[in-house]
């Protein structure tokens, strides 16, 4: 395992001032609210020369999302603070086009500027893979950072096809990985340790945790905002209400813990879901559910600061979860699937939070009705999750980086 496991350390700039900045250039489908942080970050970086090139300007203002089904607009900036580029083809083209087919301009800008090392985030669709060709002819570093884990269960079949032509498509690749599912997933397709590099999945800490300490002392009222009157615990789910995230599963257990003991369910999100949620809450009566809705970056803290338990029951395709990471800012116990891919870097079992088998809706009802009953338990666990998020934090996801691109250059020459 790479020694980059280990707690990052800013890198040593002292002893690099003489040497030339690592020309780095990213290439992204569109611009992605969870990323803009990282770039802002690594930009700051006075060994790195750092430039973003986007293949597709989808989600800059008013863009509709097909799984949460509405329009809207991202209430956080994502240009400003970092170099980037929008050629001509990247106009008004969508992401879903992005992965379909090539910029050609955009690789032709890649070509001719002939960048010391070149990172993309995913291997899928003509960009990438005409990408890794351009790297391999000009020997250039090229770096994957995917979430992307073994957990969901494929034909063997599939397996062996895809197994066969990645190894082979990674062949003297690098790879950031962002926790451990993502590790054992670079490691399977033959990236080899000493060319692997810790970048944790993140989300901007500083914002989420100002946001705690600033809502905090308004808990009761923002409760009443959703219609909670008393005190019981409020269970939370964030997510798109389609098949892969089981919110159906979660109102089946929280239906099971109402006939035990008094407590509420926040379920934030919109999607394909919905109308099958209402009718099932009102045909089995379970009462104090609430459907609050897609609610933007800048809405979203006043549900963590509502919750007193967070949970995420996946059954499939979840490669990491950033709800998780933003809950923990907020101090609240996690309870995940077994096949959410934060798992095994940010849910500690019995410290912080609990897992469960994703297709039992008992046994994710057994795992709330001990965070419940025990309200002791649940501040334990939610200063756990803070002291446990505070890790996987933006600075070290761009130190890793950073760290990365000095070696893959001091290698290539």
């Amino acid at each position: 395992m790479n020694s980059a496991m280990q707690p990052l350390e800013p890198p040593n700039t002292a002893a690099d001032t003489s040497r030339k900045k690592v020309r780095m250039a990213h290439l992204v489908s569109h611009p992605i609210q969870y990323l803009v942080p990282i770039y802002r970050e690594i930009s700051k970086n006075p060994q790195i020369d750092f430039t973003v090139y986007y293949c597709s300007d989808e989600s800059l203002g008013q863009h509709f999302d097909g799984e949460f089904g509405k329009e809207f607009e991202w209430s956080t900036p994502l240009l400003g603070g970092y170099k980037h580029e929008f050629l001509p083809s990247s106009r008004d083209r969508t992401a879903k086009e992005s992965f379909q087919r090539p910029n050609w301009d955009v690789l032709s800008e890649l070509l001719r500027q002939r960048y010391d090392v070149l990172w993309i985030n995913s291997y899928v669709g003509p960009n990438a893979w005409l990408s890794r060709i351009l790297a391999f002819l000009s020997r250039t570093p090229i770096f994957f950072r995917d979430d992307t884990n073994l957990l969901t269960p494929r034909p063997l079949w599939k397996r062996l096809i895809k197994r066969i032509v990645l190894r082979n498509y990674l062949r003297g690749a690098w790879a950031f990985y962002v926790g451990e599912e993502s590790r054992k997933y670079w490691r399977f397709y033959g990236i080899p340790s000493k060319r692997l590099y810790f970048s944790p999945h993140c989300v901007d800490n500083e914002y989420w945790s100002a946001k705690f300490r600033e809502l905090a002392p308004r808990r009761a009222q923002i409760r009443k905002s959703f219609g909670i009157m008393d005190d019981h615990p409020l269970i939370l789910f964030c997510g798109k209400f389609i098949a892969k995230k089981q919110p159906l599963k979660l109102l089946a257990a929280f239906a099971l813990v109402r006939k035990r003991m008094p407590c509420w369910l926040l379920m934030v999100g919109d999607g394909a879901l919905r109308a099958e949620i209402e009718t099932q809450t009102k045909s089995c009566g379970i009462t104090n559910t609430i459907l609050a809705g897609f609610l933007n970056q800048d809405e979203m803290p006043s549900a963590y600061v509502a919750a007193d338990i967070f949970v995420l029951p996946s059954a499939f395709n979840e490669t990491w979860g950033l709800v998780v990471n933003e809950a923990m800012n907020f101090g609240l116990p996690i309870i995940v699937s077994d096949r959410v891919g934060c798992g095994k870097d940010l849910l500690r079992e019995g410290w912080n939070g609990y897992s469960f088998p994703h297709e039992n809706a008992e046994c994710l009802a057994d795992r709330l009705v001990r965070l419940i009953e025990d309200a002791a338990q649940r501040r334990e666990f939610g200063q756990n999750s803070r002291d446990l998020v505070s890790r996987y934090s933006v600075t070290n996801c761009a130190s890793g980086i950073v760290q990365a691109g000095c070696a893959a250059v001091v290698e290539a020459t």
